[in-house]
C-alpha cells in the first residue's frame, strides 16, 4: 500500500465521517415549497440535493468552457492551414 492510497483512505474515511455527522446533525423535516407543491423533507437531505444540483451545474459548465477554450485553441491552427 502506497503512501497516497493510504492518504486517500484517510480522507474517505474522514469525508465520510463528516457527511454522518452532518445528516445526524439535521434529522429534523422542514417544508420545502416547490412549484408543483409543498413538501415535507430533512434538512439534510434538502441540503445534500442542493449540493449535488450546485455540483452537477459546476461540472457541465467546467465542461463547457474546457471544450470551448480546446475548440478555440483548435481554430487559428485550422486557418493557418487554409491559408497556405
Amino acid at each position: 500500500m502506497t503512501i497516497r492510497h493510504k492518504i486517500e483512505t484517510v480522507l474517505g474515511l474522514s469525508l465520510i465521517l463528516i457527511l454522518l455527522v452532518f445528516v445526524l446533525i439535521n434529522r429534523e423535516t422542514t417544508e420545502a415549497d416547490f412549484l408543483f407543491g409543498t413538501v415535507e423533507v430533512s434538512r439534510a437531505l434538502l441540503f445534500l440535493g442542493f449540493f449535488f444540483s450546485g455540483l452537477t451545474v459546476g461540472w457541465v459548465a467546467h465542461s463547457f468552457m474546457r471544450r470551448r477554450k480546446r475548440r478555440n485553441k483548435s481554430q487559428p491552427d485550422q486557418e493557418e492551414e487554409a491559408d497556405a
